[in-house]
This record gives C-alpha cells, structure tokens and sequence, in this order.
C-alpha cells in the first residue's frame, strides 16, 4: 500500500546524543528513526511512497510497493551475508534499524542529499550513508548514464558499503577495499562471482595489484571485488577486525597499505598471495 509521508509515522521528541547499542535501546532507536523518515519525506516533497520493513531494515521510496518489497528480501539477505562476514560480535553499529530509502528519480535522490544530508552532492553521486548518525541511513538513485546501476543495484552496493564502515568503526578504508567489497557482497553466490575467479586468471594479476595505482582503470572492479571477495567470504584473513584497524594511519606511515593490513592480521604477502592463487582456481 501507498502511504503519504504525513500519515505514515506519529511525531516525536528526538533525542540528542549518541545511539547506544543496547539491546533496551533498540524500540526507542527504531521510533526515532521512523519519525525522522517522516521529517524527511515531508521536507522532500515527493509525493506518495512505498514502505516496508524487513527484521534489520527500513525500506522507504519511490519505487513501486511490489518492486520496493522485492528489494527488501534481497537487501535482507546481503545485509545477513555481509553481518556475517565482517565478523560482527553481539553489537550492530547502531540502534533500531537501518533505513534504506531508494529514489526511482535522480533528482529526488540529489535532493535527498542536499536537504536531507546538506551537502551538495558529486556530479555522478549514486548513494550516500551515514552511520554515524542517530538515525543511520542509506540512501540511493538512479546513476549518471545508460549504464549506471539501478537504484535497485545500487542499494546494495551502498548497505555493503555502510556495514563495513560500521565495522571499521573510525578507520577510513582506501576505495578499492570499499568498492571490492561492495561488489563481493551483491554478487555472493551468483556466476557472476565464479566468471570473475577466471577473469583474474587470465589477466594474470597478483592480490598486490589491486591497491597498485599503475592497476589500468578496467581492471579495478574485477580485481577489487575478486581480492575483497577472497579476504572477506573465501577467509582469506582470520580476524577481520585486526585487518581492518590496520588501516589505521599513524605518524610513521600515514597512507597504510594493503600490506600493513595484512601485517596487522599476521599475515604475510607471501602467503596471502598463495591463498588468492589457490583460491582463484576452486569452485
């Protein structure tokens, strides 16, 4: 069902300060993030939208209610997928749960950014997120070009992407981690995930390439997601958490690597190397 942005939630009092993660947190969190959509759709203006709720999302847009429903089923299970990867222990990033709103329309979705996340959003910007804030969010739409992703497409690459800053927590990750990782993550289980494994094979590339800036521009989403895809589903690294503080600048080295990251999980290229060359050639 349809639902005007002004009817669908009651107002509240919002509350400032932190989200906490505890679990006698969460019907207070999830209240608060459901009045903040209201406020949102209201200061958008977009007319009707569609809504659904999955048991860690909040869907809300444009899209039309079948097509919106859908893509929550499969939201929700990236969404386990990822959570399970990245090694989460008892506590999500956040309180309640995450809203994803999607925009069939890139100017909604550019509005969005603008009002909404007050910034003035990049010329080819397809999604946005923020986890830090007490009403964490998604964002998506349409992308520039006949063959820019779907909002559809998009809204997992963006929820991908918002779990593994959560689970970095302050540390900032190089693109090529976040990207790889994102592609990794929508394309689980699927032949595009397997076509990729051969892909590398017949480029020839080594695991290091992917964080070589020399790596020629179409090359980097194969080699990212497939370096992405063995670190975090094929097991390449144990301990998640240690890999991903060790991007961590410090005075001595304030652009970490790929290397550092590995060190920092106790593991050496060598090896690491030997795992994705072993990996690559499984089913």
């Amino acid at each position: 069902m349809r639902i005007a942005p002004a009817r669908w939630f009651p107002a509240l009092l919002l509350v400032a300060g932190a989200a906490a993660a505890r679990p006698d947190d969460a019907e207070a969190a999830l209240r608060r993030q459901k009045a903040a959509v209201a406020d949102n759709l209201k200061k958008l203006q977009v007319g009707a939208t569609a809504t659904t709720e999955t048991p860690d999302l909040i869907l809300v847009g444009t899209l039309p209610e079948a097509r919106l429903r859908s893509l929550g089923t499969t939201l929700q299970r990236q969404y386990a997928t990822a959570y399970k990867a990245l090694q989460y222990e008892t506590d999500k990033p956040w309180s309640g749960k995450l809203t994803v709103y999607v925009f069939a329309d890139r100017g909604q979705f550019r509005s969005f950014v603008r009002q909404v996340v007050q910034r003035s959003p990049d010329d080819g910007e397809a999604g946005s997120h923020d986890v830090k804030s007490i009403t964490p969010f998604v964002a998506v739409g349409p992308g520039k070009g006949k063959e820019a992703a779907t909002p559809d497409a998009q809204a997992g690459m963006e929820l991908a992407a918002t779990l593994l800053a959560g689970r970095a927590k302050s540390v900032q990750l190089p693109d090529w981690l976040v990207e790889g990782f994102s592609r990794a993550t929508v394309t689980q289980g699927t032949l595009a995930a397997a076509s990729r494994k051969a892909q590398v094979v017949k480029l020839g590339r080594a695991a290091r390439d992917a964080w070589n800036e020399a790596l020629p521009t179409d090359e980097r989403p194969i080699l990212w997601a497939a370096v992405a895809d063995y670190l975090f589903y094929g097991k390449g690294v144990a301990n998640v958490g240690d890999f991903l503080l060790g991007f961590r600048p410090d005075e001595e080295k304030p652009m970490k690597t790929g290397e550092d990251a590995l060190a920092a999980a106790k593991l050496t290229p060598e090896k690491f190397e030997v795992g994705f060359a072993k990996w690559l050639r499984t089913r």
